[in-house]
Parts: C-alpha cells; sequence; structure tokens
C-alpha cells in the first residue's frame, strides 16, 4: 500500500517515513521531489539531490496559487508544520494571504517575539538543556536586545554584548552566549527570518584547559570511610557509586530498579538520560554492587528509583551537602567537585593499566577526543612501567 501511495508522491506523513525518504535523484532534470501529506491537505515536502527536506504549504486564494515556505525538517517538526499549515487555512478562510502575514512578521518580529514564540518551543522539543538557554535569554540577551527587531541587528551590536559577557565574566561564559545567539540566528535563517546571521566571522575567545582534580587511591579512601559515617545512607551511597562507576551525576541519579541486574552485575542506562542521547550499559564492580545492597534496605514502596527522595516517587537530585561534609571529613582539597569523583575514576583506571579505549568504554563517552584529555596520565603510567623496566636491566648481573 505504501509503495504504491509513494508512487503518486502522497502518503501519510510520519517523522520515521520522512527520514526514511532518499536524496532525489541527480540525473533528474528537476532540482527536488515533492511529496504531499495525505492528512494535512496542502502540506508538501520538499526532497533536494543533497537531502535536504523542506516543508512548504500550497493554497489557493483569490484564484491566486501561493507555495509559502515553513522551514526545514528536522529543525520545523512534522507537528509544528502541520500547526502551520492549519493556522494559514484559518487567516484564508478570512479572506486574509498568509503570504502577506508572514512578510510583515519578519519584518516587524523582534528578538524577544521570536525567542518566546519560535525559538524557546523548538528548544523545549529537542535540548534537554533548553532551561539553561531560556534563563540565557532573559537574564543576559533580551534586557540589550528584547525590543530590537530581529533583521536589525548587527554584528557589531552582538559583538559589544558578548565583550560585556566576558568583562562581567570570563571568556568560556561569552563563548556559551555565542554559541547560543549563533544558533538561534541560524535557525531564524532556515525559517526565513533572516537571510544573514550577523554573528558570522565573530571569533571565540580562548579557552584554558578544564580544571580538572584527581583524587587518588588514598585519598578516595579516606572519602569512603568519612562516607559510611554519614547518617543520610542514600546520599552517601550515591556519592560512592559514582566513586565506583565514574558515571556522571543525573545519570546515576536517574537509575530505576529495573534498570539494574544484580546477577549479571549490569546497570542500563536509558537514552533519555544519557548526555549523548544513547543507551548504555554500566559494568558494576564489587564495590558498586555492595552499594546497590545497602540501597535495598532504604528501597520505598511504589518509589522504582535506586536513589529515592523525599516526595512520593522522587528521587534524590543531587548528593552534594553530603559530599562537602564527607570532604570535609576526609580532609581532602576544598576544590575539588562532586564531578571531579569522575576525573578520579579515569585517572585510577589508568593507573592500574587500562587502555584510554577501555577508559572510554567505562565512562560512556561519544568518541575517543573526549577521554583523550586523559593521555597524559596513561603516559604517566607507561613511564613508570618504563623506569621499572630500566633499573632491572640497569642492575648489575
Amino acid at each position: 500500500m505504501f509503495d504504491n501511495q509513494r508512487e503518486s508522491r502522497s502518503f501519510r506523513f510520519s517523522k520515521r517515513e520522512i527520514e526514511s525518504l532518499p536524496s532525489h535523484d541527480l540525473d533528474s532534470p528537476s532540482s527536488e521531489q515533492e511529496w504531499s501529506d495525505i492528512e494535512c491537505r496542502g502540506l508538501r515536502l520538499s526532497v533536494s539531490k543533497n537531502g535536504r527536506k523542506f516543508f512548504c504549504h500550497r493554497y489557493t486564494i483569490n484564484q491566486r496559487k501561493r507555495s509559502l515556505r515553513i522551514g526545514e525538517f528536522p529543525a520545523v517538526s512534522l507537528q509544528e508544520a502541520r500547526q502551520t499549515v492549519n493556522d494559514n487555512k484559518n487567516l484564508i478562510s478570512k479572506g486574509i494571504d498568509p503570504f502577506f502575514e508572514v512578510e510583515k512578521q519578519k519584518t516587524a518580529l523582534t528578538f524577544k517575539e521570536y525567542a518566546d514564540t519560535q525559538y524557546l518551543p523548538h528548544a523545549k522539543e529537542n535540548k534537554k538543556s533548553w532551561f539553561h538557554d531560556y534563563r540565557i535569554i532573559h537574564n543576559d540577551m533580551v534586557p540589550v536586545f528584547g525590543r530590537y527587531l530581529l533583521s536589525a541587528i548587527t554584528k557589531r551590536d552582538v559583538q559589544k554584548y558578548l565583550d560585556g559577557i566576558t568583562n562581567r565574566a570570563t571568556g568560556p561564559t561569552s563563548n556559551r552566549h555565542r554559541s547560543l545567539i549563533m544558533r538561534m540566528f541560524h535557525l531564524a535563517i532556515e525559517w526565513d527570518y533572516l537571510t544573514v546571521n550577523p554573528c558570522q566571522g565573530i571569533r571565540k575567545h580562548r579557552e584554558n584547559p578544564a580544571r580538572e582534580l584527581f583524587l587518588n587511591p588514598e585519598e578516595i579512601g579516606r572519602l569512603l570511610t568519612a562516607l559510611d559515617q554519614i547518617p543520610q545512607r542514600v546520599s552517601a551511597c550515591a556519592v560512592k557509586f559514582l566513586i565506583a562507576t565514574g558515571k556522571r551525576l543525573k545519570e546515576s541519579m536517574s537509575l530505576t530498579w529495573d534498570n539494574i541486574d544484580m546477577v549479571e552485575k549490569i546497570a542500563y542506562l536509558h537514552q533519555d538520560s544519557t548526555k549523548g542521547r544513547k543507551a548504555e550499559r554500566v559494568i558494576l564492580n564489587a564495590l558498586a554492587i555492595e552499594i546497590l545492597e545497602e540501597l535495598q534496605a532504604y528501597r520505598v514502596k511504589g518509589n522504582p528509583h535506586v536513589f529515592p527522595g523525599h516526595g512520593p516517587g522522587g528521587r534524590l537530585v543531587t548528593p552534594g551537602r553530603v559530599y562537602m561534609t564527607a570532604k570535609k571529613k576526609a580532609g581532602l582539597n576544598k576544590k575539588t567537585r562532586l564531578h571531579d569523583l569522575r576525573h578520579s575514576f579515569a585517572s585510577n583506571m589508568l593507573s592500574c593499566g587500562a587502555s584510554l579505549y577501555e577508559v572510554q568504554k567505562l565512562l560512556g563517552h561519544k568518541d575517543a577526543a573526549m577521554t583523550q584529555r586523559y593521555a597524559h596520565l596513561a603516559d604517566s603510567t607507561l613511564r613508570e612501567r618504563s623506569e621499572s623496566m630500566s633499573k632491572i636491566i640497569s642492575q648489575p648481573q
């Protein structure tokens, strides 16, 4: 049935089917292939020879045929495209041509209006950290650009704003703001609100290597001893679990008992909880198993989480306070952070002779580039091995 629909270039659009559409034939005299949605009349999807896909709305008003571009898939979702077509139909029923309404909106849209009505709804659907974007936009960008017409913001305006962030905070913070506003303008171009990105050509600040502190095995031992004396056992076990597995805080706190296989000694991380949005397996060593066995005593009826919170069905968000208390008891460097336990896991694994590839898999890094920051630790281990060999062969026989 679907093959016949494909032949007629009409089918019921779905995200999966749109993603499976092939690029337009390179030998075709036409520049693109167009498909029609049988669920939403007037919604079309064009596929170019390089595989790019664009939604548009074809309609007739006052006996005149119109084609109104909506935006590129997947930046514009199928749901958003259908909603746009339905909104246009409401205008057409009132004798209003959506084409002219869109043109008026493009020239009259302010930065704040664009952020609130276009970018943030899109970010909320497609980005886990969308609320971080919301805070930056409303706390920093809107006070500066809010009333500016989107099309009136210049490269100089953006550079001046970023210089202000640098002077107030740091270069790396300014780079985060640069990435966000550049992304916002890039999408504005894809959605036909702009033709030029005013951020183009603005350079990033040079960033110093990220601060990384590592706890050695003796310090880890002192921290574990201190944690065993903490009365808040769920939070203490949470810190110990981070030490034992090297996993990220949010990933670990999202674990449910259904994710744990005590027999195979594996924990499964759902793709929605991982930074790379990819399901992962966590190898549970003896310490991790011991921690999970202790947590069995703190299971809450009706709460699936391994690290339950105070509310019904809730989970622990962070054991930060308990970590600070234990760190003080253990006499550790005051500057060490909870996330440094992940770095410590990697450094101690390398000290035990693990390869960078093995550490990459245990940490769940998407590619080796992220793990490469620990290369100097691997080199130091190899140097110790080499020095040991040097001493052996240099001893008089």
